[in-house]
């Protein structure tokens, strides 16, 4: 899927990836955002529990990478 994910936290959403690479017929387009990120992977959003709260490390995305800050936050599907 091409949709961004997120995790919820008590300051609001937040992004986990910093770049989408999004099939489009025979080549893919590559959206890249800024911000804040989660690091949190793809794999790991997937197990993650519903509702369930986790410790995520915050991160600001640069150049389509998420790179880690120093701070965690409580953090949900």
């Amino acid at each position: 899927s091409c949709s961004p994910l997120f995790v919820n936290s008590a300051k609001g959403t937040i992004r986990i990836a910093c770049r989408n690479v999004c099939p489009n017929g025979k080549s893919s387009s590559v959206v890249t955002y800024t911000g804040e990120c989660a690091l949190v992977t793809r794999e790991e959003h997937d197990r993650m529990g519903t509702r369930i709260q986790h410790s995520c490390l915050l991160g600001s995305c640069d150049n389509g990478n998420c790179r880690p800050g120093y701070l965690r936050i409580t953090c949900w599907k």
